[in-house]
């Protein structure tokens, strides 16, 4: 399976050749990086309480 670091690399290429629009390129980064698993570093980020 191809790495998501890899996955974007590919994407930033095709932009980058024309073959993606911006609008294209960001809906395909935000489906890779959504479909990561949630790590505990994760979790705690969203459990803190919000800046003041």
């Amino acid at each position: 399976m191809t790495s998501r670091i890899e996955q974007l690399k590919q994407l930033g290429e095709l932009k980058d050749q024309g073959v993606l629009t911006e609008a294209e390129f960001e809906e395909q980064k935000r489906r890779i990086l959504g479909s990561r698993p949630a790590s505990d570093d994760d979790r705690t980020i969203d459990q803190r309480p919000p800046a003041r």
